[in-house]
């Protein structure tokens, strides 16, 4: 797992290490490509988001196949959210935490949240973050 870097919304850390990526709801839902599972409900309010704006799907499908593989993302197509609705998820969500890894050869970022209707599992995203380990050693 030394392959992966987490970064959570720590405004000290950030500020006493300027390099170090911070994630937060805004920075997700305004800079990142984002897919969710909508087929498990265990898997709510929990992102697969491509810093690069779109540009790694064939890694994302990858990691969601990966996921897939343990259980940890339905077979239902996987959905995204579009432009217009960004601001709408900036606004509703709480913002959890988010993790940065690395996954055949690119970066992707992990996210967590929660809105009232569809609260996070922490042990979902805790599967997830170890499922992405191997993930991040290759697919």
């Amino acid at each position: 797992m030394s392959d992966i870097k987490e970064s959570r919304l720590d405004v000290g850390a950030a500020a006493a290490n300027q390099s170090a990526p911070t994630w937060d709801g805004a920075a997700i839902f305004r800079n990142t490509a984002i897919t969710y599972d909508a087929g498990d409900k265990a898997n709510g309010s929990l992102y697969l988001c491509d810093p690069t704006g779109g540009q790694q799907k064939q890694i994302v499908e990858k990691v969601i196949e990966n996921l897939r593989g343990k259980s940890l993302w339905s077979s239902e197509e996987s959905k995204q959210v579009r432009d217009d609705q960004r601001k709408a998820y900036e606004e509703q969500l709480s913002f959890i935490e988010a993790m940065e890894f690395a996954a055949d050869g690119g970066t992707l970022v992990i996210a967590r949240c929660n809105h009232p209707k569809f609260p996070s599992s922490a042990e979902r995203f805790s599967a997830w973050k170890i499922a992405l380990g191997s993930v991040s050693k290759g697919l």
